[in-house]
């Protein structure tokens, strides 16, 4: 082979790479903008082109990406084909898609399986794999599982380099109702964020013991940790099941105030959920009344909701179900509640003409 054809042959070699490597990347990018918007439909046709092309069984990234897309898109039977099928190597992160695509949307059992069919095939879990299981876990309520979980985590000394996956193991011991557990992790965690105490007070929240959770808000204080939404949320809820009506107050006012803190739906939500139950009827209405409206829906059917399982005044049931048929004349629970109300009340006349 002469110089010349030699300087030929290494340029057509570059230039196919150049060709190749532009390609997926464009397929990448494809792929990558079906994920921001959830395009199911549109994910579809770029799989099937791929397919077309002989892509796929080609390229692993590509594969992976699909892979991944599709899990976080919740197609999680496309997901498994392109799994199944279609990967030429299932490696730690396709598996790792997997997993979290079956936590990420509640199907704890199937990410379960995975991680045991991972382990059969002698792929080693990361840091990432041991995030999702403990998320499962804490999610079904499996404390064995859990600590499974925990061993091999502890062996590697891993929660103690990763922060996201000390928050995790406590995470998961509150939700399991494993409280001393999680409060034992917590204290060895060697750095504490507002996720860690967060996730520690809620596990406390959901065992009904609000004081464990206000002493534990006090000592995020003192360490200097900044509160957030979901901080706020859990000190709502602890406050409203154990009907620490002034306290409750004094946390929704200071969010904002002290905190610049801006309430959610979902702290709305637990207001006024909380003040019909303590029988503040006005308050209630003051702050649906002063909420954005895309808000007044939801909150009117909390309204309305509290009512029919907690106090039955009927007159405020009334009006929350009239503003209620103003934003949807079709809402079946707004008819089911104030049925509901009215049965209990005696009240046949106004419920036979609904």
């Amino acid at each position: 082979m002469n110089n010349l054809t030699s300087v030929q042959t290494n340029s057509e070699g570059k230039f196919l790479k150049n060709v190749q490597f532009q390609e997926r990347y464009n397929l990448l990018l494809l792929i990558k903008s079906c994920e921001k918007v959830k395009d199911i439909v549109k994910l579809q046709r770029i799989h099937a082109d791929i397919l077309q092309k002989d892509l796929i069984m080609k390229d692993v990234y590509v594969a992976t990406s699909l892979l991944t897309t599709y899990a976080k898109c919740g197609a999680l039977e496309k997901a498994k084909e392109v799994f199944e099928e279609d990967l030429p190597i299932r490696n730690v992160v396709s598996w790792n898609a997997m997993v979290s695509g079956y936590t990420q949307h509640g199907h704890s059992e199937e990410a379960l399986k995975c991680f045991r069919l991972m382990q059969y095939e002698g792929i080693p879990p990361d840091v990432i794999t041991f995030i999702c299981m403990l998320k499962a876990c804490g999610s079904m309520g499996s404390v064995a599982m859990g600590e499974e979980v925990h061993v091999k985590v502890k062996n590697q000394q891993l929660w103690k380099k990763d922060m996201v996956l000390g928050n995790a193991l406590v995470d998961m011991y509150a939700k399991c109702g494993m409280l001393g557990k999680a409060q034992e992790v917590f204290n060895e965690l060697p750095c504490r964020d507002v996720i860690s105490w967060s996730a520690l007070m809620d596990g406390y929240a959901q065992m009904g013991e609000a004081e464990k959770v206000i002493e534990n808000f006090n000592k995020m204080m003192i360490e200097d940790v900044i509160p957030d939404v979901v901080t706020f949320l859990v000190l709502l809820t602890a406050c409203n099941h154990a009907g620490l009506l002034a306290k409750g107050l004094m946390v929704f006012n200071a969010m904002y105030s002290s905190y610049a803190v801006t309430p959610t739906l979902d702290h709305f939500t637990c207001m006024v959920d909380f003040l019909v139950r303590v029988g503040h009827f006005d308050k209630a209405l003051d702050v649906i009344e002063n909420v954005s409206p895309s808000y007044w829906l939801p909150l009117l059917l909390t309204l309305l909701g509290a009512c029919c399982c907690n106090c039955m005044n009927v007159d405020i049931a009334r009006w929350a179900f009239e503003q209620l048929l103003q934003l949807d004349k079709e809402c079946v629970s707004a008819y089911v509640c104030m049925g509901n109300i009215y049965a209990s009340s005696g009240m046949h006349e106004e419920l036979t003409g609904m």
